[in-house]
């Protein structure tokens, strides 16, 4: 065989970074070993494997490579398989090999049937060669429990936020050292195109929730060639990601103070006309303005004075972290409590704040355990944010940030903008970065958004639909952040059917979650309307 032709067949066995010819660089692509997951991951059906890939995918040939974690679902109607989904869960920071199985029965049974599920730890990320910022989980709980709980009040909290903050980063960068400078969205995307290569997969089809919806992204415009399907759910705003606005950190930027703010609306009045009955921090009669006032209330008391409950102090700062968390879903799922816990958890707040209570006790030094090894450090997720999206790089400037987020979007605005804070001393910058075009030519992609997500504002699904050379918005007429955790069946069904036959939801096409607030049993599913609301 001719040397041509020998590099033609190379070609067709390789992954190709940047092109086949006689001066490019390529690479063989092993393909995954599927086993028996490990008893600690998860259970049959699930499988797993793991890729070994570049450190740097601008050289893949050099010998610094790292590990990613890997899990699959099989197909469980294998004559009718017509492929793989590959699925990532958010964050930054979200590891597949947890979510996939702990959320799998939130996926359309029809997309179980037909596909097998892939997900896995994004590099820096849980299982994978991952930032971990201390010894052990136990060192960094230690570590932490010196920062202010919630965020800081006061300059004097702020100061000492300040120095912490810049020593935890720092131990990161010692214990990490350049696995920061290549953790970046990019180069997780150009692991997800090696991971479709080493899965036999021919085509991309693609489920990527909140910032998987960047992730999602940046693959379709990096590989457009190789996309046959894509779902992101939940968009984050992927030009206000990489913009630089001067005091404004990244969730600002997305307007996700806002989000949280409108979100945090439709609780109340969905608490106030529930009733103390189903939502225990409602007062039988009281509006939704009364029931907000007091929420204000019970904010201003912890802050003035933290109050106990069991083993744990909370602080008014901590309470609007906590709120912010709890809106999320809004029925219990898994390790997400919903609304009806949060009325509850806020309920007994109330009362606590209502008279003296002692102090909750020192927490005693937690036991290092076996899994410390495979812990999930705060630094993970902030490695791919801070070291791409940029940030006021000055702590003391937060407070600031947080007036001006309390301003338009009330007082859950202060933990959203207090979010972005550790990236104020980031000590790496992301190697690779792709910062756009967004339009590249792929077949149609569909694009999902909750008008009252308080995590990705619903403006940014519009936005990602319009900036994607060729989206269609799907419109979920709920609560919650992400279609995937707060069901629709209406949205569910639009889904398989996009992802099996490649039939797009009408345009304009409006969908209703299951099941209303505070009432647990999901109700009777509304295939969907042509309405377009406005949040």
């Amino acid at each position: 065989m001719t040397l041509s032709g020998l590099l033609s067949l190379a070609c067709a066995s390789m992954l190709i970074l940047s092109g086949c010819g006689a001066h490019t660089e390529t690479t063989i692509i092993p393909p995954l070993t599927w086993a028996a997951c490990p008893a600690d991951v998860a259970p049959a059906p699930f499988q797993c494997a793991t890729a070994k890939v570049p450190l740097d995918h601008a050289q893949p040939l050099s010998d610094q490579t790292i590990q990613l974690a890997v899990i699959r679902r099989p197909a469980t109607n294998t004559a009718q398989r017509l492929g793989a989904i590959f699925f990532n869960p958010g964050g930054p920071g979200g590891a597949g090999t947890e979510d996939l199985p702990g959320w799998i029965d939130k996926f359309p049974p029809a997309l179980i049937a037909r596909f097998d599920l892939i997900s896995w730890d994004p590099r820096g990320i849980g299982r994978s060669t991952a930032v971990r910022c201390f010894e052990s989980k136990a060192a960094e709980d230690a570590f932490k429990r010196r920062m202010a709980l919630g965020f800081p009040v006061g300059d004097a909290q702020v100061q000492a936020q300040a120095q912490l903050q810049s020593q935890f980063n720092q131990s990161c960068l010692r214990r990490a050292g350049t696995l920061l400078e290549h953790v970046s969205t990019a180069d997780t995307a150009r692991d997800l195109e090696w991971l479709r290569r080493a899965a036999g997969e021919p085509e991309m089809n693609y489920l990527g929730v909140s910032y998987g919806t960047l992730l999602g992204a940046t693959y379709l415009n990096l590989f457009p060639d190789h996309v046959r399907a894509a779902v992101l759910d939940g968009n984050i705003d992927i030009e206000a990601w990489f913009a630089d606005t001067p005091l404004q950190g990244t969730s600002l930027r997305m307007n996700n103070d806002i989000a949280s703010g409108q979100t945090l609306d439709q609780f109340f009045q969905q608490c106030a006309r529930a009733g103390h009955g189903r939502c225990a921090f409602a007062d039988d009669g009281a509006s939704a303005p009364a029931t907000a006032a007091k929420f204000q209330t019970l904010a201003a008391r912890l802050t003035a004075r933290p109050v106990a409950l069991g083993s744990v102090t909370v602080t008014g700062p901590s309470m609007l972290s906590l709120t912010s968390n709890f809106l999320f879903t809004v029925h219990a799922f898994g390790d997400f409590p919903g609304w009806t816990a949060l009325g509850v958890v806020l309920d007994r707040l109330w009362t606590a704040s209502q008279a003296p209570l002692p102090s909750a006790p020192a927490a005693t030094p937690a036991t290092a355990a076996a899994s410390d090894a495979l812990y999930e450090s705060d630094g993970a997720g902030n490695a791919v944010q801070c070291g791409e999206s940029p940030n006021p790089r000055d702590l003391t400037l937060f407070p600031q940030i947080a007036a001006f987020a309390t301003a338009r979007a009330g007082l859950i605005g202060q933990p959203v903008a207090w979010f972005d804070a550790p990236c104020s001393s980031w000590p790496a910058s992301s190697a690779s970065v792709y910062k756009g075009p967004w339009n590249a030519k792929t077949p149609p992609i569909l694009v999902i958004g909750n008008v009252y997500d308080p995590s990705t504002a619903y403006g940014s699904s519009q936005k990602t639909a319009k900036l994607l050379a060729n989206a269609r918005l799907l419109t979920v007429n709920g609560y919650g952040h992400t279609a995937l955790l707060n069901t629709s069946t209406c949205a569910n069904d639009a889904e398989s059917a996009y992802f099996i036959n490649g039939t797009l939801p009408a345009d304009g096409m409006v969908c209703q979650q299951d099941g209303a607030p505070f009432v647990e049993s999901a109700q009777p599913p509304n295939r969907g309307v042509t309405a377009q609301p406005t949040p």
